[in-house]
């Protein structure tokens, strides 16, 4: 009996602790803002411009346009793109408000939607950085 007790001691303080640090927390839909109109065409011309340095297979360029050309996923993620196709206009096109340099559009697509996460850079300017379904 007293082993059950300290077990409900013990859960007890570690929900009040947990109770106490989430409340802090920034709700997850929050995080995400709609992106004024003008920037969010900014962003779907980027996606268009790489998305055709893409379909020429200039690598020289494309790496230029990426934000992380040497990371290891990027041969699958570019070819998720060059397979999709995707709209002209994006669905959705929204900015983390924590880090306003974290972009993210979503296309619909048969069998669900592809997300592609830009980075804007100092200049304004977009980075690819990832897409993903």
């Amino acid at each position: 009996m007293k082993k059950l007790l300290i077990i409900a001691a013990v859960l007890a303080v570690c929900a009040g602790v947990w109770f106490i640090c989430s409340r802090e927390k920034v709700p997850a839909a929050a995080e995400t803002q709609a992106a004024p109109a003008a920037e969010a065409e900014r962003a779907a011309a980027f996606v268009s411009e790489f998305r055709a340095v893409l379909a020429a297979n200039d690598l020289v360029k494309l790496k230029a346009l990426c934000d992380n050309p040497k990371s290891g996923d990027l041969a699958a993620q570019l070819e998720l793109l060059r397979g999709a196709g995707l709209p002209e206009k994006p669905e959705r096109v929204e900015f983390r408000t924590a880090r306003s340099d974290s972009w993210s559009l979503c296309y619909p697509v048969d069998g669900g939607m592809i997300q592609i996460v830009l980075r804007r850079v100092d200049d304004g300017s977009f980075r690819f950085k990832s897409a993903y379904r």
